[in-house]
Order: C-alpha cells, then sequence, then structure tokens
C-alpha cells in the first residue's frame, strides 16, 4: 500500500458530516438547521470520485481510479452489483467553519468555529459545485488550489413528485487569515 492508496482508502479527517435540508444545513445527527453560516474550502485537500447509487434505500459504491472499489472489490464488480445504473463525479468537500454555529434557542454550541465537515456531492451538487469552480476561476484564482470562503445554505427541489434538498454555494471571496 503507497501514500496515494492510503490517503484514497476511508474518509477525509473531518469532525463530522453535514446535511443538507430545506431550512439549511445541520452537523451531524443534530437537527438544527443553519444558514448563511461562513465556511472556508480548501480545494487541494477535496478528494475526487466516480459514484455509483442503486438500490432503495439507495446504496453508494465509489471508486477514485476506476479500477478499484472503495468499498472492496473491483470497479467492474461495482457496476455489475449496480446494475446497469450509470456512475457520476463526486467531491468530498472539506468545509472547515469559520462561526460558531449556535442553537437560536439553546444558545448551546452545535459546531464550533475551527470544526472541520465533510460532505459528499450528490448528482445535482457535483453540477453545482463545477458552476462554483468556474467562479472561482472567474475571480482569477486558480480553481485547482483555491482557498475560499463561502456560505452554504440548502434549498428544496421537486420534479416528477420526488422531493430533495441542493445545497447551495455562496462564494464570499478569497479566504484571508484575519488576526485580533
Amino acid at each position: 500500500m503507497g501514500l496515494d492508496d492510503f490517503l484514497n482508502s476511508g474518509g477525509p479527517a473531518v469532525d463530522g458530516w453535514i446535511k443538507i435540508g430545506e431550512s439549511g444545513i445541520s452537523f451531524g445527527n443534530n437537527l438544527t438547521r443553519f444558514s448563511g453560516l461562513r465556511f472556508r474550502l480548501q480545494v487541494a485537500e477535496i478528494r475526487y470520485f466516480q459514484v455509483v447509487s442503486f438500490g432503495n434505500p439507495a446504496q453508494y459504491l465509489k471508486t477514485a481510479d476506476g479500477v478499484t472499489c472503495v468499498e472492496g472489490g473491483s470497479w467492474e464488480q461495482a457496476l455489475a452489483r449496480a446494475g446497469g445504473k450509470r456512475p457520476y463525479e463526486s467531491a468530498e468537500l472539506v468545509f472547515e467553519l469559520l462561526e460558531d454555529a449556535v442553537d437560536p434557542k439553546s444558545k448551546q454550541v452545535i459546531a464550533a468555529s475551527g470544526t472541520r465537515w465533510g460532505y459528499s456531492t450528490p448528482y445535482n451538487a457535483s453540477q453545482k459545485f463545477k458552476k462554483l469552480l468556474s467562479e472561482i476561476h472567474a475571480l482569477g484564482i486558480d480553481p485547482r488550489t483555491a482557498d475560499v470562503e463561502l456560505k452554504l445554505d440548502g434549498e428544496p427541489k421537486a420534479r416528477n413528485g420526488n422531493q430533495w434538498k441542493e445545497i447551495v454555494f455562496e462564494l464570499v471571496g478569497p479566504y484571508a487569515v484575519t488576526i485580533n
């Protein structure tokens, strides 16, 4: 096993995973929703995959190299297991929270500034993430090495009787270290 194998196995080093809801985002298993919180995204930390989803409830299999399935076995076996479903491009994003996420009722800090939160893009979010990279490039920032500040939110979507939530990326600009 080499360094690339190690880096592509398992998940990123995060404090938890964010979830997208109709009225914003939540942290881990906490149900409190937040809207417009500021995050740092360092594009160099992102891991890219091909993902195939299938079944009900949905199962997800992914590959970083098109040969090996992260969950075990070959990618060819994974695609066969998915019954002909087409893979899509996905990114595992790591966001650093730039401010405390405080529950408005209890005043309890749900997620502290400086904590790192992961998010794996489903198909629709992958398309929005590509648009974000274009916005970063339009600012004259290399999207492969960008270090930017974002605000994250969630918005409801519906089509053909199905309802889901999608992430909203709002680019604030280049990340700037502030010294107090």
